[in-house]
């Protein structure tokens, strides 16, 4: 038991010391860092401005990376996807991500402000129906912190994790966004236009 203690609190510290950004680094996720120039992007054609890509530091949680860039202002958000978990109605493979990766970002921000809840009209609630609930937005499973400006984090203004879904099929998603995020959108919807 005691080596069980002592093994959880190697891995926190070696977590806190890994995701968090050190006096004049830069800030982002993955080992990617908002504001850093980015070549041999690959273009998702649903969203202007969004791209696929490797990070130097994946996580063993998620699958698929992807951020918004603008060359002016670089990387602004960061987001990632877990594998999708094909017939996971009730949303137990999505949890059990979706509450490992929660303790461990709440250890680094501070208590998140959560939404899991289903809506009061939902006729989707039945255990079975979780993952529809979401898909239909009868239901919420996220957590969102606010980063307070400091000596630890002044570039990252916004860190969200949520269950997805599309009928059945479930993963999780979390992003982070820089204090820069609606000006480089800003600039990315008028060179679209």
């Amino acid at each position: 038991m005691e080596e069980r203690i002592t093994l959880v609190k190697l891995k926190t510290a070696f977590l806190i010391w890994f995701l968090l950004p050190g006096p004049g680094l830069s800030e982002g996720a993955f080992g990617i860092d908002f504001g850093s120039q980015l070549s041999a992007l690959l273009p998702l054609a649903e969203v202007d401005g969004l791209y696929e890509l490797e990070p130097k530091t994946p996580s063993k949680s998620f699958e698929r990376y992807a951020v918004i860039y603008e060359p002016s202002l670089g990387v602004c958000k960061i987001t990632a996807n877990t594998l999708e978990y094909s017939d996971d109605r009730f949303g137990k493979n999505a949890l059990q991500v979706y509450n490992l990766v929660k303790d461990e970002l709440t250890q680094i921000y501070g208590l998140g402000s959560q939404y899991e809840f289903m809506s009061d009209d939902a006729d989707l609630d039945d255990d079975d129906e979780f993952a529809l609930a979401i898909y239909k937005k009868a239901r919420m499973h996220s957590t969102h912190w606010t980063i307070e400006q400091s000596g630890t984090f002044n570039v990252t203004a916004n860190v969200s994790l949520g269950v997805r879904a599309i009928k059945n099929m479930t993963w999780v998603n979390v992003s982070y966004e820089a204090n820069f995020f609606s000006q480089c959108m800003d600039k990315i919807s008028s060179q679209s236009n």
